[in-house]
């Protein structure tokens, strides 16, 4: 093993591991923490496990996540005494939805080696499963390479698909096997957010190409606008639908993301007085939601719901609740660094950059990097050397998951 079993596991190492890799900046990881693991349902669930939390930005578990291949969090694994994985999840989902797939799960723990041996016997649980792991550890090919063998209509196939097809159209800027991937997944599932999203999807891609879009293309789209403009009258409808997209659970924000999905067609066909029409409902709708400080993740979720509807000054007001109730973690800090950033109001931007490095050593490089940034924009070219010789004086910045901000440091610091 690269990394060192934890004290509790040592006392009882004939348990199975439930490993939680997160971050404290992570929404999803917050919501997790808040809202799932403190639940009747998940501990009784998980009562015959040695629970593990591992924060992703500490040096100390970055091997960790090297080892078992993690590319994106929260990322929760079941390992075997011996580390062996048996399981793995991706992303958030409510504690009664959690509880019931780790469940499920324990009812067959297999190795990927088990599973793969049933699966070239033919066994379609052993390769929907295997197929569901590799989704959830970003490996979109073997995904694929496992969904196609059970003809699934799954909408992680869907998301898995075109994910790698997108990615492929990037870097040989072949859109042809793109598109049609695109139109079988629309075609495949009628009026599901699977086939919305793949035809806002291509029209996306061809609008940042600065190409016309096809009759085809556009009939889509205005069938997009007219099922979602029915369907978002109903908000009980409209999460209903949502729900129904086993790729990521979506509350409390369906309707927002319904509405936001509107928008992305109206405005792909240059219907602007729709689009105002759907930006004020939008913001109604936003504006109705129920949060609450005690579950920070859920509000930082909604976060980009709030930039969507074009309401700064309500996403400022709940970073700042945010702030009030955590004052001692970095994470309300950096948040609200970023986004004075993003208004260009760097005078409020410069204390909670300092803020967020005096608190936040876990992500101290980004957060120098960042405070480095404002110091430029004010002028302040002295303090801006000192912040970047800092960073770069930092034992880590060389590691190679820093590169793209040893190389924005050291930009900068030509700037300067």
């Amino acid at each position: 093993m690269i990394w060192k079993l934890p004290k509790v596991w040592r006392q009882s190492p004939k348990k199975n591991l439930l490993v939680d890799y997160g971050a404290p900046w992570c929404p999803a990881c917050v919501r997790l923490e808040t809202e799932v693991f403190g639940t009747k349902a998940f501990k009784n669930v998980t009562k015959d496990f040695v629970l593990v939390a591992l924060n992703a930005d500490m040096t100390v578990n970055k091997s960790f996540g090297k080892q078992y291949n993690i590319k994106a969090i929260p990322t929760v694994l079941i390992l075997k005494p011996d580390g062996t994985e048996l399981y793995r999840a991706l992303d958030f989902a409510p504690a009664d939805v959690y509880a019931r797939r780790i469940k499920d799960a324990k009812k067959n723990l297999q190795s990927a080696a088990v599973l793969e041996k049933l699966a070239q016997a033919g066994d379609q649980k052993s390769i929907e499963t295997l197929a569901e792991n590799a989704y959830n550890a970003l490996d979109m090919e073997t995904s694929v390479k496992w969904y196609r063998q059970i003809d699934s209509k799954s909408d992680r196939f869907a998301s898995a698909e075109t994910s790698m097809a997108a990615k492929k159209a990037r870097a040989d800027k072949k859109t042809d096997e793109y598109f049609a991937i695109l139109k079988k997944w629309a075609d495949l599932k009628p009026q599901s957010f699977t086939s919305v999203t793949a035809t806002n999807e291509w029209a996306e891609f061809l609008q940042n190409e600065k190409k016309e879009l096809p009759v085809d293309l556009k009939e889509r789209l205005k069938a997009n606008c007219e099922f979602l403009q029915n369907l978002t009258k109903s908000k009980t409808d409209t999460v209903k639908w949502v729900a129904a997209w086993d790729v990521s659970p979506m509350a409390p924000v369906e309707r927002a993301e319904a509405l936001s999905m509107w928008k992305t067609s109206a405005e792909a066909l240059g219907q602007k007085e729709e689009v105002v029409k759907i930006q004020k409902e939008l913001q109604e709708e936003v504006r109705s939601l129920k949060l609450s400080e005690k579950r920070p993740g859920e509000v930082m979720a909604t976060l980009y719901y709030f930039r969507q509807a074009g309401l700064p000054e309500i996403e400022e007001s709940w970073l700042l609740k945010l702030e009030k109730a955590d004052p001692n973690s970095y994470v309300p800090h950096m948040k609200l660094a970023n986004y004075y950033v993003r208004n260009k109001a760097y005078e409020k931007a410069l204390p909670q950059a300092k803020l967020a490095v005096e608190l936040g050593e876990d992500l101290r490089l980004h957060n120098l990097k960042t405070l480095a940034e404002i110091q430029k924009e004010l002028k302040q070219k002295e303090e801006a050397k000192k912040t970047i010789e800092i960073a770069l004086a930092h034992p880590e910045v060389k590691e190679e998951r820093f590169k793209d901000v040893l190389e924005s440091l050291e930009q900068l610091k030509k700037d300067l």
